[in-house]
């Protein structure tokens, strides 16, 4: 019998003009509800480079220096998944749906947070920004 084990996911918290940057996701778990920019760190991967890495893959944006706010837990009876939560500086690029998203764009925080996981990572995410120094101009 094996026995499961966290998994270990990097999600970004970006704030633009009041916004926070989401996506629509197109696989599960919660496949079709907007989230954070989220994915799964690989064997042997920095979670600075898994987050650059999920964030592009799902955004098109690239993270300019990213930094560490805090950690989430999301606990269910089907999944378990720490998730530091990440902010940057800056996103450059063009803002596209990638492969694990089906839209992406920057909402109110109050307009997305609908589906039961998203309220704690979403309230959690709103609370580490607002006591996080502000983003340099």
């Amino acid at each position: 019998m094996s026995i499961p084990f966290p998994r270990i996911c990097v999600a970004l918290a970006y704030e633009s003009a009041e916004q926070v940057l989401c996506v629509r996701r197109a696989n599960p778990p919660e496949a079709r509800s907007w989230s954070l920019p989220a994915g799964h760190v690989e064997y042997g991967e920095r979670l600075e480079n898994a987050l650059t890495r999920e964030v592009f893959e799902e955004t098109g944006l690239t993270c300019i220096d990213p930094s560490l706010l805090g950690v989430y837990g999301y606990i269910t009876e089907d999944f378990h998944f720490v998730v530091p939560i990440f902010t940057c500086k800056m996103l450059m690029g063009q803002l596209t749906p990638g492969n694990d998203a089906e839209e992406v764009a920057y909402f109110d925080w109050t307009r997305v947070v609908r589906q039961p996981h998203m309220k704690g990572l979403l309230r959690m995410a709103r609370e580490l920004l607002n006591r996080s120094p502000p983003k340099s101009k």
